[in-house]
């Protein structure tokens, strides 16, 4: 599979999930309770018409609070960390953090790209705007999501 002519919406007809989705009235304790849920760092932000508002992922919601300053840090606690740390810091989460809504943490007008856009496209966005998800958009709604690891599994699987 050559990456630099893949097509986004090729790639995504095959993706196996459902895309997860957050509005920006939901609690920071609801959002990060849902990113451990799902097994997910970040999520786009919808408004009550579908429409992508924002990104927000587990590295805004620490930051905003000054929890961890260093970006990837809480991506490789809940990624590699024991099941002991990963509930930790969830549960200092809940505990500290649940009155901030996803409106006050997210990244409004996110970087999105088309579904005719190519893998090699993604990537390119990817380093230039040292981001860890693009939103794929189809008229402003969510028609799924690219992350770094999608692109090291389709390196992986090539």
């Amino acid at each position: 599979m050559n990456l630099k002519k893949l097509k986004v919406k090729e790639y995504l007809e095959n993706k196996k999930g459902k895309i997860i989705t957050v509005n920006p009235e939901m609690s920071a304790r609801d959002v990060s309770n849902l990113f451990a849920e799902k097994n997910i760092t970040g999520a786009p932000v919808v408004n009550k018409d579908n429409e992508v508002v924002g990104v927000v992922s587990i590295t805004d919601i620490t930051r905003s609070e000054g929890i961890i300053e260093l970006r990837g840090l809480i991506d490789l606690i809940f990624l590699n960390a024991s099941e002991e740390i990963q509930t930790r810091v969830q549960n200092h989460l809940n505990e500290n953090y649940s009155e901030l809504t996803v409106k006050e943490l997210m990244t409004p007008g996110p970087v999105v790209a088309s579904p005719e856009d190519s893998i090699e496209d993604i990537v390119k966005i990817m380093i230039q705007n040292k981001i860890r998800r693009v939103i794929i958009t189809r008229n402003n709604r969510v028609a799924g999501i690219i992350t770094v690891t999608d692109i090291l599994n389709l390196i992986l699987e090539n």
